[in-house]
């Protein structure tokens, strides 16, 4: 992994629209954090279900490769941040290798040490 903790993301970008019309796909992504070769693509809730797990992961990561070429190069990190957690949500996502973050005062907080490349 290339970056320590999340301070190390040099960009952030928020609510997200891509829609490919030669592709059919359509997705929000609500926040996008970059730096030079890693990107962290989060799913933000105020608490997190099991739904909200499954749709991420299998639906909305697998279309931002699809969605944004043009960042091919680039390692993909899922997230999914919220304040509450269902703790099969939470489960289910680390599971999956997903990032699992919280806000702690005026910083996102990473839950859980071990996360995969997408």
């Amino acid at each position: 992994m290339q970056f320590a903790s999340l301070h190390d993301l040099e960009e952030m970008e928020t609510n997200v629209n891509r829609y490919s019309k030669a592709l059919d796909i359509h997705e929000e992504y609500d926040m996008i954090l970059t730096n030079s070769n890693v990107i962290v693509v989060v799913e933000v809730k105020h608490k997190l279900r099991v739904e909200d797990v499954e749709k991420f992961y299998s639906k909305k990561i697998p279309n931002f490769r699809k969605l944004f070429p043009n960042r091919k190069d680039y390692q993909i990190v899922g997230a999914v941040a919220a304040f509450l957690f269902d703790k099969n949500a939470q489960e289910l996502a680390e599971s999956y290798g997903l990032l699992i973050l919280t806000k702690t005062g005026k910083e996102l907080e990473i839950l859980n040490s071990k996360y995969n490349i997408c």
